[in-house]
């Protein structure tokens, strides 16, 4: 079996690198159980949310609380 590389995503990130990241997630996930696959995606979204969060506080758009 071969081994699943990262693609090569190009500075200007085009379309192109759109489907490869696509194509690879796809081909990756297919593998994994329901558990692991809701697990890496859960890790995925809080990071998210915690960056937007962050970005939220720091343009004083969020108050503690």
């Amino acid at each position: 079996m071969e081994t699943l590389k990262k693609p090569d995503i190009s500075p200007d990130f085009t379309m192109e690198d759109i489907w490869k990241i696509k194509e690879y997630n796809s081909l990756r996930w297919s593998n994994m159980t329901f558990e692991e696959l809701k697990a890496e995606l859960d890790e995925s979204s809080n990071k998210l949310l915690a960056e937007i969060n962050a970005i939220k506080a720091d343009k004083g758009l969020i108050t503690a609380g």
